[in-house]
């Protein structure tokens, strides 16, 4: 059974999104030094922060965009059957060319979620891999411990086209592909939920 689904987002919501966030020089990017390690920063405008999911204490949207990509991601999973129990973060993320051909290996939570990544522009390389190996109480490789885990067998390599949509289980370790071209950059949206 295939638990990775893809789709893609309308022609009107990727028009809109280029415009304001794709093209303009107006949109606030933060740097980012470790999204996963520190060997491959990045730029994220946050939607939702992380909060302490235990209490759902601090929960808080963070930017006024997010109700937008909200309607976007809650169409995606209706039409496909997936159900949310709670967004659990919520991001925008610019990244610049590296020359590896991905970055860190790693997952989003320490519990059971699933990702969805909306790609947000069409770059060469700038797949998402996600690997066969899953996390594991103690393993490298988990948001903030600033590692990345080995993983070597590749599950799946979703291909990175402007407009595209995809959901996959958040156990599975992932990587985010790097631009192949120096003058390039990865625009995501990124959703984790339970």
């Amino acid at each position: 059974m295939n638990n990775i689904i893809e789709g893609k987002m309308s022609k009107k919501d990727l028009d809109q999104i280029t415009k304001s966030i794709v093209n303009s020089n107006q949109f606030p990017w933060f740097y980012l030094d470790k999204p996963v390690s520190k060997r491959y920063p990045c730029f994220s405008h946050v939607m939702i922060p992380r909060y302490n999911y235990e209490t759902n204490e601090g929960y808080r949207i963070n930017s006024e965009v997010f109700s937008f990509f909200e309607k976007i991601f809650r169409n995606f999973c209706k039409k496909n059957n997936i159900k949310i129990n709670r967004i659990l973060r919520a991001s925008l993320n610019l990244q610049t060319y590296f020359e590896p051909l991905h970055g860190d290996a790693h997952v989003d939570h320490h519990f059971k979620h699933k990702n969805c990544i909306m790609y947000l522009n069409t770059v060469t390389g700038g797949s998402t891999y996600v690997f066969k190996e899953k996390y594991k109480k103690d393993l490298p490789g988990s948001y903030e411990d600033g590692t990345a885990f080995p993983a070597k067998h590749i599950l799946k390599e979703i291909k990175n086209k402007a407009g595209k949509i995809v959901v996959f289980p958040g156990e599975n370790f992932h990587a985010a592909g790097h631009c192949r071209k120096p003058n390039e950059h990865r625009i995501i949206a990124i959703f984790t939920f339970d």
